[in-house]
């Protein structure tokens, strides 16, 4: 696991199919969010597992998103569309 010096906030999640879509013990970074205002996601990269997290871990990770706050990252959605044909623009 990665050490705890490297986020002040995060959500630890064991791998389970009833709460999330995980193979593995995921740490859930909670002091950052990534954003993209102008481009589509497929449905085709969501895990087969299951395609979201439960509410209870949802919550959870809002609860700990919210604490301090948390820094918004906007992403670069020309890099994105560019190196996977699931991400396109939105018209």
């Amino acid at each position: 696991m990665l050490s705890r010096k490297m986020f002040k906030h995060y959500v630890d999640e064991e791998a389970d199919a009833s709460r999330n879509p995980f193979q593995r013990t995921t740490r859930i970074d909670c002091d950052k969010i990534f954003t993209t205002e102008k481009v589509l996601y497929n449905d085709r990269l969501k895990t087969t597992i299951r395609p979201d997290v439960c509410q209870e871990l949802f919550e959870e990770v809002m609860e700990e998103l919210n604490s301090d706050g948390y820094e918004e990252i906007p992403m670069n959605e020309e890099e994105l569309v560019g190196i996977n044909s699931l991400i396109v623009k939105r018209d």
